[in-house]
């Protein structure tokens, strides 16, 4: 969109997907045509034309949107569309790995396709010792340190729809093999700064997302899950779920945190007065990485002869926020 409203010229940009390479035909179509013969016999503007002068295509060698769940990067397609980098390919512990002498750097385009959560992971390990990779990411900055060991590590942002530079530099004094990079779409980054809405979707089936009171809420009427949440757990290690929900009339509203089906913990909403508040839970995770969180109400209760009789005979489930972070933290 041109929008400007002065006749200036200007560039704009937008990023899609292609799925298979070869021959393709690319329309530019004006869609907003307007002639108004009454401006224009005023001498105002009634007019409105369009004028192109100038179109690329450029590939962005990462891209990730809203409905891609994990996309690992191609190292090859990175360094292809670097001009100049001291990075290098090499192979370590049998696979194919970036190397990061001291002092080397990479910049490249990362293309988020949409508004929203994001995660990043980098796997790697140092030559030996401690090899330390500064990651720079839009607004994200983070330093990692590397053992002699591959690990994962992870890093979560908040990112607006856009192309990105990825700077990834070894300030170190010991080479960095990245092994891998995987790029992680709408997850909940176990983090202080993340939560989950409902405007992130990943609402259950059987459940619905409603208003109650002027706020949005998933709501649940029978015994089941709510929401099935991905989950990007940094580090192993014990995790603090809080939980927004309402005090449905008659408590208490209980509700089970499963991870990746397994039930981790339990909460109660009690207070039987249809207010709303937070219930948290500790839960134990034992592998880092994209974990399925399912929030699930575990005891409906429904009465008609009270429902009948204008008394609480209905118990329902409502949550609208989802946090977890280390404890700790």
């Amino acid at each position: 969109s041109f929008a400007a409203d002065d006749d200036s010229w200007s560039e704009e940009s937008l990023l899609f997907t292609v799925a298979l390479p070869g021959y393709h035909r690319v329309s530019i179509d004006f869609v907003n045509d307007v002639y108004d013969s009454a401006l224009i016999d005023q001498g105002l503007d009634g007019d409105r034309n369009v004028q192109l002068r100038r179109l690329t295509l450029n590939k962005v060698p990462a891209a990730v949107g809203k409905n891609d769940s994990v996309i690992d990067v191609n190292f090859d397609d990175l360094l292809a569309d670097v001009a100049q980098t001291t990075v290098t390919m090499t192979r370590v512990d049998g696979e194919f790995a970036m190397r990061f002498a001291p002092g080397s750097e990479l910049q490249v385009p990362v293309a988020f396709l949409d508004d929203g959560a994001y995660a990043i992971e980098l796997v790697g390990r140092s030559e030996r010792l401690t090899g330390i990779l500064d990651v720079t990411l839009g607004s994200t900055t983070r330093t990692l340190e590397f053992s002699d060991t591959s690990e994962p590590h992870f890093i979560g942002m908040q990112q607006t729809a856009g192309v990105t530079t990825l700077h990834l530099r070894n300030r170190g004094e010991q080479d960095v093999y990245l092994q891998a990079m995987r790029l992680y779409a709408n997850p909940l980054f176990a983090a202080d700064g993340f939560a989950w809405t409902p405007e992130q979707g990943y609402v259950a089936a059987g459940a619905a997302v409603g208003e109650d009171g002027g706020r949005t809420a998933v709501i649940r009427g029978g015994t089941g899950p709510l929401v099935e949440i991905p989950v990007v757990f940094p580090k192993t290690g014990v995790y603090r779920v809080t939980i927004d929900g309402q005090h449905d009339r008659p408590g208490p509203v209980i509700f089970n945190v499963l991870i990746d089906g397994v039930r981790a913990g339990q909460v109660y909403f009690s207070d039987n007065d249809g207010s709303w508040g937070q219930r948290t839970v500790q839960i134990a995770v034992a592998q880092p990485g994209l974990h399925t969180m399912t929030i699930a109400f575990d005891n409906d209760f429904y009465d008609q002869n009270l429902v009948d009789a204008g008394q609480d005979g209905d118990r329902n489930a409502l949550i609208d926020r989802v946090e977890v972070v280390p404890v700790g933290s």
